[in-house]
């Protein structure tokens, strides 16, 4: 009886692994797909600024809470970790933490946060959950179609409740709410006259 419960156990475990395994396998497929340059996410997701008045500007790609006034070197190493974070899409990771970011800019937890205080107005979690929502929009009016899982998981959160409340808090409505909008207003802006016709 002991041998039959062993080789159960190891069954479920061989099969934890290989569907661990697939998930990874996806999972790396659909950050590679995101980091093509020819996935049209990436071309313009700089225009942030004209797009949502958003937590980035255009011509810079820094937040456009930043000082104005010369660059000092504070503001320089928050520039640099900014562009990091962005180029890179360091913030898709649901993982990415706040370690991490210190790892990234060899610098310490109290520096970060001070950076993140003071030129993105914000504490590590809602910099990071600003960046996820803005990249989320972008996906959402690049594929309607898309679910709100979907657009929840693409986006680097972990959970749709947090995605949904940050979503909210920023654009002050729901992403289902928002994409029902927003396709109303493409069907609006596709037919005749201007107007959506009415289904009976």
């Amino acid at each position: 009886m002991l041998v039959g419960m062993e080789t159960l156990l190891l069954a479920g475990l061989v099969c934890y692994s290989l569907v661990s395994s697939r998930k990874l396998r996806d999972l790396r497929q659909q950050v590679k797909d995101m980091s093509e340059p020819d996935n049209g996410v990436q071309a313009d997701w700089h225009d942030g600024e004209k797009e949502t008045g958003g937590l980035v500007v255009a011509e810079t790609g820094i937040p456009n809470h930043a000082p104005q006034g010369s660059e000092d070197k504070d503001e320089a190493m928050f520039r640099e970790m900014h562009q990091k974070i962005v180029d890179g899409k360091l913030f898709l990771d649901p993982d990415f933490s706040r370690d991490k970011l210190v790892r990234l800019t060899l610098s310490n937890k109290n520096k970060v946060g001070q950076l993140l205080r003071v030129y993105a107005h914000n504490n590590f979690n809602g910099y990071v959950n600003e960046l996820r929502v803005e990249y989320a929009l972008k996906l959402l009016r690049r594929n309607p179609g898309i679910t709100m899982k979907a657009l929840c998981m693409d986006s680097g959160f972990n959970s749709q409740r947090t995605f949904y409340r940050f979503f909210q808090q920023k654009y002050g409505m729901t992403p289902l709410a928002y994409k029902d909008n927003y396709l109303a207003g493409l069907l609006r802006d596709r037919l005749p006259g201007g107007a959506a016709k009415e289904t009976k």
